[in-house]
């Protein structure tokens, strides 16, 4: 049999059953095309969840006061880290490169006539460092403003919009 024979039967085949031979390609095509963005969309999240836990570095160590367990049950005691332990880990431990503290908590701020409610992180002027974030506008408090309890703020780059913050001393991008 000839390449050219079948290639004409073929073509004959397709011809005659042109709704079933159309739906055959229509499902084909919709299916390698689902394939490929769930593919795609695959990648971008495995991405996305390295370049995350690249910016916590391989080095960093987080140490978080939590609710004590025993045996299952909560106790209504939980640990307290001070600001003196935070000294303490910078003076004694000498493998350790840089310490900051961080307190987290849900506040309303506002700015003129606007107010939102916002994640607001209070910690020192070496934050970015220890942390790997980089300012994408502005500058970073220093620590004559953080002992002088300088009223300064670093926006995050999702606030700007809710407050309508024109010109920003400094934005984390």
């Amino acid at each position: 049999m000839l390449i050219s024979e079948v290639v004409r039967t073929a073509f004959a085949s397709l011809r005659s059953n042109a709704m079933r031979s159309l739906l055959t390609m229509l499902g084909i095509i919709i299916g390698v095309a689902a394939v490929i963005a769930m593919i795609a969309l695959g990648n971008g999240a495995a991405g996305a969840v390295k370049d995350r836990i690249a910016r916590l570095g391989t080095t960093t160590l987080q140490i978080n006061p939590q609710r004590v367990m025993q045996g299952g049950i909560g106790t209504n005691t939980t640990v307290k880290l001070t600001y003196d332990d935070v000294k303490s880990i910078e003076a004694h431990a000498l493998s350790v490169v840089g310490v900051t503290p961080q307190q987290d908590r849900n506040l309303q701020v506002v700015w003129k006539s606007k107010n939102t409610n916002v994640q607001v992180t209070g910690t020192t002027p070496n934050f970015l460092d220890v942390r790997g974030f980089a300012l994408g506008e502005g500058e970073m408090f220093n620590s004559a403003d953080n002992q002088g309890r300088q009223r300064v703020a670093v926006l995050g780059a999702d606030v700007l919009p809710l407050l309508d913050v024109v010109e920003p001393q400094a934005i984390i991008g």
